[in-house]
């Protein structure tokens, strides 16, 4: 079941046409990470969620709506 975040992680990468292995690629993580994002797992690494927010230009990619002041 996908959560919020996975779903954006989820859409964004598919906005850009990229695989979850080419995803994987760029920060650099496996693909099977990436997949457990996608369905709910969290991201865990600082450094992942900053390059996740770099290569899609989304400040807090894993905060839910509404959760940003």
């Amino acid at each position: 079941m996908m959560n919020h975040v996975g779903e954006k992680v989820k859409r964004l990468r598919i906005s850009k046409g990229w695989s979850q292995e080419q995803l994987a690629r760029e920060i650099p993580v496996s693909a099977s990470t990436v997949q457990r994002w996608e369905y709910g797992g969290p991201i865990r690494s600082l450094a992942a969620r900053q390059v996740l927010e770099g290569l899609f230009n989304q400040a807090g990619i894993d905060e839910e709506e509404g959760e940003r002041t």
